[in-house]
């Protein structure tokens, strides 16, 4: 490989490496901390609420609803049943708002779990997806660059591996049995 090339190839290598690693970190801290049985503990409160029927029916209302009552986050699930009962969860990262909206449309039983910092550092690794307000989406998006650093990251460490490695029987045995393995995983997962 040309000296110019090489070094902008290991340039992209050091920055793509550098992008990885709040997140890196972040993933082994919360992982350690979930393996170690580290869920967190949640403290409950619930209340009954009254309502009229106009507030599950208009998405407008309820969505006034939703915010009298200071519930953030995004809608993670949701169900309705045959007897006319509705329930709705939103999370945000350490809280979980549990709405029961009882068959007559009449009154809401919320629940809400409030986690300590276990529980959010544990929310924090579990989190994904762009829906909900925009932090969620910063922190998609972020997690997302992660990703795409870590595939720049590994693309160009190959080649300067070559470039540097003498016995180069090794790191492809290392490389090949790593690829078996993924593919064995992908292929017993679908």
């Amino acid at each position: 490989m040309k000296r110019k090339t090489y070094t902008w190839v290991k340039n992209v290598h050091l920055y793509a490496a550098l992008t990885t690693v709040v997140f890196l970190s972040m993933y082994l801290l919360s992982g350690l901390m979930m393996m170690g049985g580290a869920y967190g503990e949640e403290i409950k409160t619930s209340v009954e609420i009254p309502i009229t029927a106009s507030v599950v029916e208009n998405d407008r209302e309820w969505a006034q609803f939703i915010e009298d009552q200071g519930i953030e986050g995004r809608l993670i699930w949701e169900r309705t049943f045959d007897s006319g009962k509705i329930i709705r969860e939103y999370n945000t990262l350490g809280t979980m708002h549990k709405l029961e909206i009882a068959p007559d449309k009449r009154t809401v039983d919320l629940e809400i779990a409030r986690k300590d910092m276990s529980g959010y550092i544990n929310d924090l690794h579990r989190l994904k997806g762009y829906k909900g307000p925009m932090l969620y989406w910063v922190y998609a998006l972020l997690v997302d660059v992660t990703a795409l650093s870590l595939m720049v990251f590994v693309a160009t460490g190959i080649p300067l591996w070559l470039q540097v490695v003498d016995n180069q029987k090794i790191g492809w045995a290392i490389l090949i049995i790593g690829l078996i393995y993924v593919c064995i995983i992908v292929f017993n997962l679908m």
